[in-house]
């Protein structure tokens, strides 16, 4: 869980970051300037003075709990004996940010520790007389400028830097070269501040009447970095804001925060207990999560509840962290046909095929036993499907085992029909087995059963399912049949 930011202020208040470090850098024609206690007007300077794109940078202290930023160049150099990656490239924008792990190997060989710096590179850069790109990064991952210019600013208050950034995000002409506001980055970078002014900020950027991007990205960083402070305002937000669409995705920022009471309070959405038009979104983001808490609490709810599109809405959320027990435990329990039948079609989407066939075996319902077997088709059980075929005395059942083998690609599943074909008496079902042939698309199989096949009816249905395909395969074959 991350720590209450109000108490780690309390011991790492440091409002200004005196004479940072200039960065590790690659690429760069890096010169330092000292801020002067007015980062507007250093900013403004260096944006009005290249020709060319130029960037610019300084640090500021991280928030606790913000992990760390840096990239790969490439990911095929993960597995290089040479080290991950070098740092972040500037320019370009093809590295891939990560956000975890304390230390990176330079392609150099340098140790680069991103751990323990404490800090925030936050990054402008400037083209045609306007900022056009804002990122930020771990002090310590080394940055390639790309061959341009790097300004380091020194001596730059969290207060100015914070300033800065907001008036970058509310402003509607920040924009990157295609088009883009910059109020997602420049929100980011607010985030990454350990000064509590921070939290103000995003919560102004996330009220109503500014960019819907922007106010996304503000909420998700409360929660994800920002404490207490975060979830206070995420609470408020999903009780009080006029959009009840922004009121659920804030009830998603709320699952992103480390504090106890953000995933209390979440739970207490989801029982209906608190906001009850929001309870289906707060059982879907919990969906999200798999841990044993979770779980205790949907098969609370869904045991409690008599309403459908809430009981649906957990079966979903059992679907969507995999908790195939979750849906095991609606079909021992529920009676509704049709919350029944939407549970075995969500197995089937898990791919759950054990419990799909322990309860084919003990499913008496027709009806439920043809969906089961659908749901062993979605989930690709050609091998279970087979064995029904073989041991089921009921034809109809039989036939939808087939047609359920028919959606599988590969050549698993048609090697299965080919036997199924060649061992079957019954001719409706080898009539099924050439349906699914169609099915898949496998052209080579008819071609081969009409070759051979006696019975005239299903030579016919051979050829009739042939002439539905656009093979090459299948066309050269009935090609022949013409020219006889």
């Amino acid at each position: 869980m991350r720590l209450d930011i109000r108490k780690l202020l309390v011991i790492s208040a440091m409002a200004v970051v005196g004479a940072a470090a200039t960065p590790l850098t690659r690429n760069a024609k890096l010169t330092t300037m000292d801020a002067g206690g007015d980062l507007d007007r250093q900013v403004r300077k260096v944006v009005a003075t290249p020709a060319t794109p130029h960037w610019m940078g300084w640090v500021v202290p991280a928030v606790e709990g913000s992990g760390t930023s840096c990239c790969f160049s490439d990911l095929g150099d993960l597995g290089n004996d040479n080290g991950c990656c070098w740092g972040c490239k500037l320019e370009g924008g093809n590295s891939v940010i990560i956000s975890s792990g304390d230390v990176v190997q330079s392609r150099d060989g340098k140790i680069i520790n991103l751990e323990g710096s404490g800090g925030y590179s936050i990054l402008l850069r400037a083209a045609s007389g306007k900022i056009n790109r804002i990122r930020a990064f771990s002090e310590g991952c080394a940055l390639d400028a790309g061959g341009l210019g790097l300004t380091w600013l020194e001596n730059v208050a969290q207060a100015d830097s914070l300033r800065l950034l907001e008036k970058l995000a509310l402003d509607p002409d920040a924009v990157d070269d295609d088009g883009d506001r910059l109020g997602e980055s420049a929100v980011m970078a607010i985030a990454m501040h350990a000064d509590p002014q921070a939290d103000p900020i995003l919560a102004r950027l996330a009220g109503p009447g500014h960019d819907e991007d922007m106010r996304e990205q503000a909420i998700f960083w409360m929660g994800d970095a920002r404490g207490r402070a975060g979830y206070e305002t995420l609470r408020r937000i999903v009780k009080d804001d006029p959009d009840e669409e922004f009121r659920e995705k804030a009830v998603f920022a709320l699952t992103q925060s480390e504090l106890p009471e953000a995933s209390d309070f979440v739970m207490s959405i989801a029982r209906g207990q608190a906001i009850p038009d929001l309870q289906g979104k707060a059982i879907e983001v919990l969906g999200l999560e798999e841990n044993a808490r979770t779980a205790s609490l949907l098969r609370e709810v869904y045991t409690s509840t008599t309403d459908r599109p809430i009981k649906r809405s957990i079966m979903q959320a059992y679907m969507t962290s995999d908790d195939t027990a979750g849906l095991v435990h609606v079909l021992s329990t529920e009676k509704d046909p049709e919350l029944r039948r939407d549970a075995i079609e969500l197995l089937g989407a898990q791919e759950a095929t054990d419990d799909l066939v322990r309860l084919y075996r003990s499913e008496s319902d027709a009806r439920n036993r043809e969906q089961i077997l659908r749901a062993l088709g979605v989930a690709e059980g050609a091998d279970e499907l087979a064995a029904v075929v073989r041991a089921e005395t009921d034809p109809r059942l039989r036939r939808a085992a087939i047609q359920s083998l028919g959606i599988i690609d590969g050549h698993q599943s048609g090697s299965l029909l080919e036997h199924i074909y060649a061992t079957e008496t019954d001719r409706e079902v080898r009539s099924e087995v050439l349906q699914s042939f169609m099915v898949q698309d496998n052209s080579r199989a008819l071609i081969a059963i009409a070759r051979r096949e006696k019975d005239p009816g299903l030579k016919r249905k051979a050829v009739e399912m042939l002439s539905h395909m656009e093979d090459t395969a299948a066309l050269e074959f009935l090609g022949e049949i013409l020219e006889q």
